[in-house]
């Protein structure tokens, strides 16, 4: 899927916090199994293990478009924090209660309005970076960044009638130890040197936006830069 040079935001809040509390996972499931959006066809929530990490995975089909789908998993503020949307995919992340929430909403190309999609959450609380031998990173994260999860379409097998999405997604969360300006500078000057180029991003919204888009060729990185009172996280959406 080779996404347009145009990208919206269609909705912005900033601010987000990690509170922790009292069965945390327990209450991460539940909220989304009972997650429902009228004219969503959801499918059960799948249960797997991301380098022994829980990951929660809801799937689900809709007859309206992308965008539809997209502001109406929006209304969960609490739980997505940054979203952009493109005409053919959209992409919604956010931080709650120690986890991190995604939600991406592709195209299906055979229909005129239809899109299918998935809901996963990743719990990160108390996570230690992974061992040496699985800390492989991209070439442009600064050498402090420590991978704490990472996952492949491959790894997460959609089950029942979802068309999966037509471009190869990798998913990955770090943990960066400088601060956030800092992190986000060398993080642009590496992916301008190796040939990445950055897509404005236009918002009425005065405060610094805490994503980026870069893309190369036939790959687009979203970039959600996550700054909490635990730490500074990046989450990376890798299509290519």
């Amino acid at each position: 899927m080779r996404l347009p040079r145009e990208l919206k935001p269609i909705f912005v809040m900033l601010g987000l916090g990690l509170t922790p509390v009292v069965s945390a996972h327990a209450e991460v499931v539940s909220r989304l199994q009972a997650m429902h959006v009228p004219d969503l066809i959801w499918q059960p929530v799948q249960h797997m293990d991301v380098a022994a990490i829980p990951l929660h995975v809801k799937p689900f089909t809709s007859v309206q478009s992308v965008a539809w789908v997209a502001e109406r998993l929006a209304q969960n503020q609490d739980l997505f924090q940054h979203i952009l949307v493109s005409p053919g995919l959209a992409v919604l992340s956010g931080v709650h209660e120690e986890a991190h929430w995604l939600a991406e909403i592709w195209h299906v190309s055979d229909q005129s309005e239809g899109s299918a999609g998935r809901v996963s959450v990743l719990s990160f609380s108390g996570l230690s970076s992974l061992p040496a031998a699985e800390q492989q990173a991209y070439a442009w994260l600064p050498v402090h960044a420590k991978k704490l999860a990472q996952w492949h379409d491959g790894a997460v097998t959609v089950r029942g009638h979802v068309p999966e999405p037509a471009s190869a997604v990798t998913q990955t969360l770090y943990r960066l130890s400088s601060s956030a300006a800092r992190s986000r500078s060398q993080i642009a000057a590496r992916l301008g040197s190796q040939g990445w180029s950055s897509q404005a991003v236009s918002t009425s919204d005065a405060r610094e936006i805490p994503w980026e888009v870069w893309q190369r060729q036939n790959e687009t990185l979203f970039l959600f830069f996550l700054n909490t009172p635990q730490g500074f996280f990046l989450y990376v959406h890798h299509t290519r």
